[in-house]
């Protein structure tokens, strides 16, 4: 088992665990399962309510691989990421540069919020290709 602390805040307590199942003997794992745990701070006590689970959710075997290569996919690199609206302008000048239809420098001119992303391009090298409109 092994158990990683995902939150330690002042409203909640989240956890990770990853379980092995198997042989004693043989030291074979037979079965993994991973639970993802929440419990809500106590209400003027200080500490948690670790009595009643907020929420929880698991998966096992295949399902743990198939979430590690979505999360290994999808936050690949180290980095800032920010959700934006699938029909925002933001959007729209993405996909102009992953078309080739528009330079970084130049879309920054477009929308002041890309001109970060602009100046840190020669930093990112080939990871600023990483830059994926959501899917429409």
């Amino acid at each position: 088992m092994e158990t990683a602390v995902v939150r330690n805040g002042p409203q909640a307590y989240k956890t990770a665990t990853l379980w092995f199942f198997g042989d004693r003997e043989t030291g074979e794992i037979k079965r993994r399962a991973l639970s993802v745990q929440s419990w809500n701070a106590k209400k003027g006590a200080g500490g948690y309510d670790f009595t009643e689970k907020a929420s929880s959710w698991s998966c096992e075997n295949d399902e743990i691989d198939e979430l590690l290569v979505f999360l290994s996919g999808e936050l690949g690199e180290p980095g800032i990421y920010r959700k934006v609206d699938p029909d925002g302008s933001l959007v729209a000048v993405i996909r102009k540069v992953q078309a080739g239809e528009a330079e970084l420098r130049t879309a920054a001119t477009l929308r002041p919020d890309l001109a970060q992303v602009a100046a840190y391009r020669d930093l990112l090298g080939s990871r600023a290709n990483r830059v994926r409109a959501p899917a429409s």
